[in-house]
C-alpha cells in the first residue's frame, strides 16, 4: 500500500468537502473505509474494552467534581458494561480478550506493588490518610468505611483502576487488533 502525496493527473479531493472519495488504488481514505468495514465488529470490541478500562477512573473524577455520584456511575454504567464485556468474551470471544485479561492481571499486580510502598507512607510513616476506604463509601453510598467501604474501595482500585490502566497499556503496546 502506498500513499502518494498527489498524482498530477488526479484531482485533489477533500473528504470533508462533501465530494466523493476517489476510487483510486492507494487512496488513504478508501483504504481506511475498507479497513473499518472489514473489521467493524472487532473495532467496536476494542472500543468497548478501552471505554471500560477508562470508566473506573473517570467515575472517581466525576464524583470528585460533583458531576455524578460514584455509586450511580458504578451501578448504571461500569458494572453493566463489565457484564456485557464478560458475556461477549464468554460467548463470542475474539483475540483481544486474551490481551484484555493480561492487562487486567498485570495492572492489578502493578497496583499491588505500588500499594506496598504507598501503604507504608500511610500506616507506618503517617504522611497522609488512606483515601481508598473513602472511595469505597462513595461506591456503596454509605457514610462510614466500616460498612464495607474499604473492601469496595480496594476492589475498585485494584481491578477497576489498576486493571483498567493495565488494559489500556497492553492494548496500546500490542499495536494491532488481531
Amino acid at each position: 500500500m502506498t500513499y502518494p502525496v498527489r498524482a498530477v493527473d488526479r484531482p485533489l479531493v477533500r473528504p470533508w468537502s462533501g465530494a466523493e472519495t476517489p476510487n483510486v488504488p492507494g487512496s488513504l481514505v478508501d483504504d481506511v473505509l475498507a479497513f473499518v468495514a472489514a473489521h467493524r465488529s472487532r473495532l467496536l470490541r476494542v472500543g468497548l474494552h478501552l471505554l471500560l478500562a477508562a470508566l473506573p477512573l473517570l467515575a472517581i473524577s466525576a464524583h470528585v467534581f460533583g458531576l455524578v455520584p460514584m455509586h450511580l456511575t458504578a451501578g448504571l454504567v461500569v458494572v453493566p458494561l463489565t457484564l456485557v464485556a464478560v458475556l461477549l468474551a464468554l460467548f463470542a470471544p475474539v483475540g483481544e480478550e486474551r490481551i484484555v485479561l493480561l492487562g487486567v492481571v498485570w495492572g492489578t499486580l502493578a497496583t499491588l506493588v505500588y500499594d506496598a510502598v504507598r501503604l507504608d507512607t500511610v500506616y507506618l510513616l503517617s504522611w497522609w490518610d488512606d483515601f481508598i476506604p473513602t472511595m469505597g463509601t462513595w461506591l456503596l453510598d454509605v457514610d462510614h468505611p466500616a460498612g464495607g467501604g474499604a473492601l469496595a474501595g480496594y476492589a475498585w482500585r485494584y481491578v477497576g483502576d489498576g486493571g483498567g490502566i493495565g488494559v489500556v497499556f497492553t492494548k496500546m503496546k500490542s499495536g494491532h487488533t488481531r
